[in-house]
């Protein structure tokens, strides 16, 4: 792990053998904070054989950031899908629906492939801002494919 983790203990006995562990963790990178958090209950099991919960504020906020994460992620791959229904409606061609989807996809992908390049995490913002670029970027090319398929020719089947 690289780093010690600072904690005081303090024990009560009452009916059954509670543990207070108060960690004074001096991170705000959320996944350096769940990484702390699944250490705290894999030794705690390991060494007191009993699970623990991990509370407070920060573990809210992280566990409400990634449960974000999760459903905007999720959110993104649907209206993907709906996007190409869509397309595939318009166009009357599954073909030309993937062909129409393709630069639409492209600048979002490289986005998450930099990201994911050079380690930056993946947060609700930069997930909100592909779901915006999909929602502006899908005009133009289904407005060029239409206009492609009428310079050459190309009929839509009915």
């Amino acid at each position: 792990m690289g780093k010690s983790i600072n904690c005081d203990y303090c024990c009560n006995y009452s009916n059954n053998f509670h543990v207070f562990a108060v960690p004074f963790v001096t991170t705000s990178d959320s996944e350096r904070f769940a990484e702390i958090a699944k250490l705290a209950r894999t030794e705690a099991i390991q060494f007191l054989g009993t699970e623990v919960a991990v509370t407070g504020v920060v573990s809210l906020l992280v566990n409400a950031q990634r449960e974000l994460i999760r459903s905007q992620l999720a959110s993104l791959a649907f209206a993907v899908t709906l996007i190409f229904v869509c397309l595939w409606i318009g166009q009357r061609s599954a073909t030309w629906a993937f062909l129409t989807l393709v630069p639409n996809l492209v600048p979002v992908s490289a986005v998450f492939f930099l990201l994911s390049l050079f380690g930056l995490p993946l947060d609700p913002g930069t997930i909100m801002v592909a779901g915006i670029a999909l929602g502006i970027a899908v005009d133009d090319p289904e407005h060029l494919a239409t206009s492609l398929r009428r310079h050459y020719g190309v009929q839509p089947t009915r």
